[in-house]
């Protein structure tokens, strides 16, 4: 009896899981024909779970607002392929919880909340080798994030618009991404930063923060900028001729 008892709960997880979850392709390249020409005809189509192919084009998708759990995959920012072209979306708006971004070239901003409600923010986000033009705002109270080997030029990492202490956030993960006159700050609590590199770039206004095995060029840690009780380690800065090395490592 009490095998049976297993048996059934077993069948009864694996029934509420989904099972069912499609994959559903889009192109908006004529010459790569796909079940959709558009990111958002695609999502409306899509069930809480799906995943998402994005086809590489010379045409952007546009902007985009993600309101399911779903995974996207794009082309990647840099194909390793010369004839293959990247998936270019201009921004993104993350209205659900349990979202995948991976492997997008973005031109603009992504946002994660609700209703335009900094203080609704999603969770469970993993945002993943992406190339990001524009600035990267979390939501107040972000939980369960990771970030993880992107290209970030030019802009910010941030929880909000608002330009005040975010005290809320939680297990936010940010690792081997490369940072190019981008800034990471107004974290205020549950934030890892690791092996990453930073280019011209600054982590400041960060609190209660674990920052080790980083490298830093030209770029600073501002501790002018509060980065009060943060754990620090591995912080290497080097010199041009080791940087330079590196950085033709990166596509």
């Amino acid at each position: 009896m009490k095998k049976q008892i297993t048996l059934l709960s077993v069948l009864f997880s694996m029934a509420v899981m989904p099972l069912f979850a499609k994959v559903i392709t889009v192109s908006n390249d004529n010459g790569k024909p796909a079940q959709y020409k558009d990111i958002a005809s695609a999502i409306s189509a899509a069930s809480n779970g799906d995943t998402l192919y994005v086809t590489g084009s010379s045409t952007s998708y546009g902007s985009i607002a993600i309101t399911k759990s779903l995974t996207l995959i794009g082309q990647g920012h840099h194909p390793a392929n010369g004839f293959q072209k990247p998936s270019i979306i201009k921004s993104i708006n993350i209205q659900a919880d349990d979202v995948s971004i991976i492997g997008f070239a973005i031109a603009e901003t992504v946002q994660s909340f609700r209703n335009s409600n900094h203080l609704d923010p999603v969770k469970n986000i993993r945002f993943e080798r992406n190339e990001m033009k524009g600035t990267l705002i979390t939501g107040d109270s972000a939980k369960n994030w990771i970030i993880d080997n992107n290209f970030f030029y030019n802009r910010s990492l941030r929880p909000d618009t608002n330009f005040k202490y975010i005290t809320t956030c939680s297990n936010i993960l940010i690792y081997n991404n490369y940072f190019n006159f981008c800034d990471i700050f107004l974290f205020a609590n549950g934030i890892s930063i690791r092996n990453n590199i930073f280019y011209r770039a600054t982590i400041e206004y960060v609190k209660f923060a674990t920052i080790e095995n980083n490298i830093i060029y030209k770029g600073y840690l501002n501790h002018n900028g509060a980065l009060d009780n943060c754990k620090f380690n591995n912080i290497l800065r080097l010199r041009m001729m080791l940087l330079k090395h590196l950085l033709l490592m990166i596509p």
